[in-house]
Parts: structure tokens; sequence; C-alpha cells
């Protein structure tokens, strides 16, 4: 920003500036640049799909666009009383959403586009009614452990100490949100899991079945084999021109005869969705096809854990929804998952357990809904409280039987 500034340019562009960004950098990012707009008098426009993180502060237009053409130009409060982001594929903030099951007129509702200044008063009996209706979730149960990590230590050379004494069970079935400020030691410790990186004490030890493997006495590629690793960026997993061998290359650098790998590439390609494409080149593809390819081409190899860098990272909701759910589909079928985010809506409605690393390890291990109906815990994790909790707050709910009854709802209706 500052590089950018001292141009003294009258229209100031941010292309995504809340990407990578955990939940509290994000609001602060966003107060930077209302900040910069009022003292400086400029244009700013935001190029985003977080929307909801966006509107926390004042926006003047909102433009939308499809296929290459604007088709909505409205004012914040005008567009979430309309239905144009569903049917372009955005999603509505989360309160927008829980007023809506509740059967909330929102074309009565003054100051609909600030969660903060909605009349809760009036609100409060149909939100409260609603509220009252709902059912208990069936809580997805884990398996016995898969992967134990135990009194692990790591620490860069000439850097911070990032693990001391940390310990951590992913259970058999898990869908693991893996959540924490920028810098905490997210990705440190996927790298530690894979082989990347080696710890300076601690142990991990695989369960395979009846027996328990120390992962220290196994090599990078012998991992890869049990735990698979999805970065963020596809582009930097793929080394191939061809989709088919993309995939085949696991399986290839492993002495597998071909007529073997055969078989295996097209099954993993029918999971993936990518079958019809088998035969082309990487470089036609979107990103989100991308990011299949990258996950075809470690599911090949058979491991019973997936971690994912920001699954969605970069996607709106529609490509975003496609890729949670057919990872979703994955999990069912016996592949447990653990995913790096800083969004909590994915968090909310995708994982059974999330983990909250913090300095000192372990901040907390709960549902979604609990960690973030924790003032404490979002607040030390740079996190954020979402417009859900915001609401239940004002209009007297729960806030985490409030947050899981919209995203059962929501899971309901998306299905």
């Amino acid at each position: 920003m500052a590089g950018v500034l001292i141009d003294d340019g009258d229209i100031l562009l941010f292309d995504e500036p809340l990407a990578a960004l955990d939940p509290a950098s994000g609001h602060q990012s966003i107060a930077l640049i209302d900040e910069l707009h009022q003292q400086l008098h400029n244009t700013v426009i935001i190029i985003e799909h977080r929307i909801e993180d966006v509107l926390t502060r004042p926006v003047d237009r909102v433009i939308l666009m499809a296929k290459g053409k604007i088709v909505a130009d409205l004012k914040p409060d005008a567009l979430l009383r309309s239905n144009e982001l569903q049917q372009i594929g955005l999603r509505e903030p989360l309160y927008i959403e829980a007023l809506r099951y509740a059967g909330c007129d929102l074309n009565h509702i003054d100051h609909i586009d600030n969660v903060n200044a909605l009349n809760a008063e009036v609100l409060a009996p149909a939100l409260q009614s609603w509220q009252a209706n709902a059912t208990v979730p069936v809580t997805i149960q884990s398996g016995e452990p898969l992967l134990d990590v135990r009194q692990l230590s790591f620490c860069y050379e000439n850097g911070p100490q990032i693990f001391h004494d940390f310990d951590l069970t992913i259970n058999r079935g898990d869908m693991l949100a893996l959540v924490g400020r920028n810098g905490v030691g997210k990705s440190t410790l996927s790298q530690i899991i894979t082989g990347f990186l080696t710890p300076s004490a601690g142990t991990l030890t695989y369960h395979d079945g009846h027996t328990d493997i120390d992962l220290a006495k196994l090599s990078v590629k012998e991992r890869a084999d049990k735990i698979g690793y999805i970065m963020q960026d596809p582009n930097q997993m793929i080394s191939q021109v061809m989709i088919r061998d993309e995939v085949a290359l696991g399986l290839r650098l492993r002495g597998v005869d071909e007529a073997a790998i055969k078989q295996r590439v097209d099954d993993t390609l029918k999971i993936c969705g990518l079958y019809p494409f088998r035969n082309w080149p990487i470089n036609a593809l979107s990103f989100g096809q991308r990011k299949r390819v990258t996950i075809a081409s470690i599911l090949v190899l058979q491991p019973e854990l997936l971690i994912l860098d920001e699954p969605t990272a970069g996607q709106d909701w529609r490509h975003y929804t496609d890729m949670m759910t057919f990872l979703e589909q994955l999990n069912q079928q016996g592949i447990t998952m653990m995913f790096i985010t800083h969004d909590m809506h994915l968090m909310l409605e995708y994982a059974n357990r999330t983990v909250v690393l913090g300095d000192q390890g372990v901040m907390l291990d709960a549902k979604p809904s609990t960690v973030l109906s924790n003032p404490t815990v979002v607040s030390a994790a740079a996190l954020a409280p979402t417009s859900l909790y915001q609401l239940a707050e004002r209009v007297h709910i729960d806030p985490d039987a409030f947050t899981q009854h919209v995203i059962a709802t929501e899971r309901k209706v998306r299905r």
C-alpha cells in the first residue's frame, strides 16, 4: 500500500486484498482501506469474494459481474434485499441467510447492511421462535487415532520457537480445521508431518491398522503413500503437461507397471470428476480444475490422510461449494482430512472439529461453533466473531446453538 500511495494516484484498486489473511487481519485491512479513503478522498475499488468482510465498513456501491458483463450495480442495502448474489454464485453474509431462514421480510428491515445496526427488538421474536424449533444436529463421530503428535519441538534456524512440547491427535474420519493467526505454525506443522521439516524433539506415530509406525523412520516419499499434502496454489505442484501424466507421475516414480497405472489413474480421475478431460493439457483447465488435478495426483497413491492448505482460496462460492462437496464425499469414503484455513464459513460448514493454534500450542480443540462462540479464543487466535454470533447476542439467543441451527439449515437447503 505504501509503495502505491507514494505516487498520489486518484484511484486505489485492490485486487483480493483479503486473500490468505487471517480473519482479524482481514478486518484490519478493510478498516485501513476505509481510513485511507476518508483521509485521501480518492476513489477506492475493491475486487473481493469475501463480501461479508468488505461490508464491515461503509461501501457506496457493489458491482456484480458475470461472464464479462455487469449484471448489477446496487447500494449494499438494495443488494442484500435482492437475490442477485445467489444468482451468480456468490455467498450472502451469514446473518442475511439467518434472517431469510427465520422468515424475516428483508424489505422492511432498516440498516440491513450492518448487523450491529439492525433493530434487534423488532427482529428478536421471529429469530427466537425459529431457534426454538431447532433440532439438535447429529455430531459426526471420529474413529480411533490415526496420527499422534507428541512433545513436538521445532525452531527455524535463527528464527522463533514455533512448537515446544506440542501434542495433537488426528482421528480416523476427521474433517479437522486447523486455524490460528498468520505465522503461528499451521503450515509448519503440515511440513513436519509430511517430512519436509525435521523437528528437534518429539514423536509422530502413524497408526496403520494394528501397526504403529514411527514417521521419523520414513522418507518423504514413503510418508506420501500414507499422507497426502495439497498446497494452496496448484501451479506449485504441477510439473507435467498432460492431465493423465500428472496424475500418473507418483505411481511411475514408484515403479508401478503401466497397466496398473492406467487402471488406477482412470479410477481416480472418475472420482475427481476429471475423466472427460483425461487427455487434455493442464493449461486448458480452470484454477478449480487444476486444484482437482493436484488432489487426484495425491489420491492415486491411496493415502489415508489428506492435508489441504486453504483448499478454497481464490474461489467464488459456487466453485468453493463444488470443491468442498467433493472433499466431503472423499471423507465419507474413508479419507481423513485436515485443512488449514482462514475461512470461518468453511470451518463452520464442513469441519467436525476445529483445532486452534496459539503461541503455547493448542488453544482449543472443539466444535467449530463452540470455537467461534468463545470471545477470548477468537481474539487471541486472530479469528473474528461471525455475524451469526453478533446477531445472536443482540437478540438474546445462545450463539453456539444459533450458529449450529443456521449452518445445519444452510446445508439442508444446499443439498
